[in-house]
């Protein structure tokens, strides 16, 4: 992992990032018991316990990878423009979407994606230049995609992020899909060279009740989900596009509990 800022690449001072943003701590329901479990695994290993592991709600979750600037800047600018898009559809209310939605909850999910993946920096495959085009153009770049689904939150498992990240010298990719209150959210980045991805981006379209919201151009007419998804569920949603590269995944929730 290089040491610096994950966005600009400075040597700035580096700041506590939180992975879910301060200001959704007033609408997302809490742990009861107050203890973050984080599961990580690697080449087919079995899973280990993550450094995220310890008793303090995830929502308090940081990490130190970007610097001052960069947090207080675009980045804080990005979390004010998100949240009057983000905060209906948290509490389950879609008749708010609007074109500009789209572009500023991509940007959102993306940025939430690149710092969550540094929990586990051997599994972070983002690029620098991915990294930069996010922060330069409050986009993602083209080689990601986004959607958008509806979930029923239950209190054993108020938050879930289910993180992949594959990388060789030719081709990498990262999925990703997490809960925010009544909201899910899934991003997948692959390089141009990865074999197969638009077949598998396919597979998902059709696979899935929910919402492509990026690449913007590239959406058809778009349709409210209906299903609301359990946790469990999402596991399952969040996995196919790993599975569909053979990687390993975490197909049980109670994997969690295992103090290993």
């Amino acid at each position: 992992m290089n040491v610096g800022c994950i966005f600009c690449s400075g040597n700035g001072r580096l700041s506590k990032e939180h992975i879910y943003p301060d200001w959704l701590k007033e609408h997302l329901i809490r742990s009861d018991d107050n203890l973050s479990r984080h599961k990580v695994t690697q080449n087919s290993q079995d899973p280990k316990t993550g450094k995220l592991q310890r008793p303090i709600d995830f929502h308090k979750q940081k990490l130190r990878v970007v610097c001052e600037n960069c947090n207080n800047g675009w980045m804080s600018r990005l979390q004010s423009l998100s949240k009057p898009h983000l905060i209906p559809l948290l509490n389950g209310d879609w008749s708010k979407l609007t074109k500009d939605s789209f572009s500023v909850i991509s940007a959102w999910s993306a940025m939430f994606t690149i710092v969550n993946e540094l929990s586990h920096p051997a599994t972070a495959t983002v690029p620098k230049a991915e990294r930069y085009f996010l922060k330069e153009n409050n986009l993602p770049p083209p080689t990601w995609n986004i959607w958008l689904g509806k979930h029923n939150p239950q209190l054993d498992h108020p938050a879930l992020i289910n993180h992949f990240g594959f990388k060789t010298f030719q081709q990498n990719f990262q999925t990703t899909g997490f809960t925010v209150g009544k909201l899910f959210i899934q991003t997948f980045m692959a390089s141009p060279s990865c074999d197969l991805s638009a077949k598998k981006i396919k597979e998902f379209d059709s696979s899935f009740d929910t919402m492509k919201i990026f690449p913007i151009n590239s959406v058809g007419c778009r349709s409210i989900p209906v299903k609301n998804y359990t946790k469990p569920e999402l596991l399952l949603v969040s996995n196919s596009i790993a599975k569909s590269f053979k990687l390993r995944v975490m197909d049980d929730l109670n994997i969690l509990w295992n103090e290993s």
